[in-house]
């Protein structure tokens, strides 16, 4: 959902009129130039703007005000499995994750009319009960080829945010430790991640230019309130124990609280 139809439609129209004349021969390069330095300019307005700017604006951030902010309720679980079946539904949940992945990346983004639109077009099921047979159009999910998540060309499993960082995660428990810090994470970000979207490409960015955490989710990053990494990197564990938020707050993309 956007908060400004208008403004995202006067936009689209002028990038529409910017191409229509470029492709007719108009130099549009001072135009352009003209557009990128005023939104720049307006983005470091926006961004030299302080929070709250109203008392309804209230996001806890520290772990006691989060505990404070939530309802009753169970705060454990109990389970009694041996090592055997904790470690069948791991690797089960972690295939499964894999499996979905692989699933909806050729129609990421898609709506589901769309979806069962193209499914039936292919003679697919739909719901689905199996991998796509192809796609509408060649293009790249990060530095794959959309056809190797196609069923009869998939032999690994190729990049994905929504993976990579749970991989990431057992990388630094294993590299930095149990006791690993903001600057750990940061470190193993730019050793071992290529490629980010929204907060954490920024945030990537800003380890790169040599800023520290928590000023890489703060500088020119305006999807600094996402939380990407956040969700993706859930390792499993105890979140009641009261090193639970070393992770939480050891992220690049994480404001301080």
């Amino acid at each position: 959902m956007s908060y400004f139809p208008e403004l995202d439609h006067e936009f689209s129209m002028f990038e529409h009129w910017l191409a229509l004349r470029r492709e007719q021969g108009a130099n549009t390069s001072g135009l352009e130039k003209e557009v990128g330095a005023l939104l720049k300019k307006l983005s470091r307005t926006m961004e030299a703007m302080k929070p709250p700017f109203t008392d309804r604006y209230h996001e806890p951030a520290s772990l006691e005000e989060i505990k404070a902010a939530r309802p009753n309720g169970p705060r454990r679980l109990p389970y009694n499995l041996s090592d055997e079946q904790l470690y069948d539904k791991m690797l089960g949940a972690w295939l499964g994750r894999g499996a979905g992945c692989i699933l909806g990346i050729p129609v990421e983004g898609w709506s589901r009319e769309r979806i069962k639109e193209w499914a039936l077009k292919l003679g697919q099921s739909y719901p689905l009960d199996d991998y796509w047979k192809d796609v509408p159009e060649e293009r790249m999910h990060y530095v794959e080829p959309i056809e190797n998540f196609l069923k009869g060309k998939i032999d690994h499993i190729g990049p994905d945010d929504d993976l990579a960082y749970t991989v990431l995660g057992l990388v630094i428990l294993e590299e930095a430790g149990i006791d690993f810090t903001a600057e750990d994470v940061g470190r193993l970000w730019v050793k071992y991640l290529p490629i980010a979207c929204t907060a954490e490409r920024i945030a990537l960015e800003n380890l790169r230019k040599g800023l520290k955490p928590p000023e890489t989710a703060l500088r020119g990053n305006p999807f600094m309130e996402w939380i990407g990494a956040r969700i993706y990197a859930r390792m499993p564990g105890d979140t009641q124990r009261p090193d639970c938020r070393r992770w939480r707050r050891s992220l690049p993309t994480e404001m301080p609280a």
